[in-house]
């Protein structure tokens, strides 16, 4: 599918092109279906590199792209907290096994 700069509506020959080869105009990132899944995927389940398209998508000027990067910002911050509360929580139950382990050891 061919891409139309949105400045001078001449089409541009590279899919993955940035900026229109004709007038230099940036161009928007494909908010498309597939790409959104991606988005927030990584957000969820790599967390840390959610922020790398938190910040891609909340530099576009349009409406669609910043509400994917505040959705990804949501998603980024909920996966964070929940790794950190679950690390917490097994190093919680890990240290309470090796306590009563070591509880139940007599030296004499």
């Amino acid at each position: 599918m061919p891409i139309t700069c949105s400045s001078c509506h001449k089409i541009i020959p590279l899919q993955d092109a940035k900026f229109c080869p004709y007038c230099g105009k940036a161009l928007t990132i494909s908010t498309s279906a597939e790409k959104q899944i991606v988005v927030y995927l990584v957000s969820l389940l790599v967390p840390p590199f959610g922020f790398w398209y938190v910040w891609k998508y909340l530099r576009q000027g349009d409406r669609k792209s910043k509400i994917i990067g505040i959705v990804a910002a949501v998603l980024t911050i909920i996966a964070i907290a929940t790794s950190i509360w679950l690390w917490e929580k097994s190093l919680t139950v890990l240290n309470q096994k090796i306590n009563s382990s070591l509880g139940s050891f007599s030296v004499y």
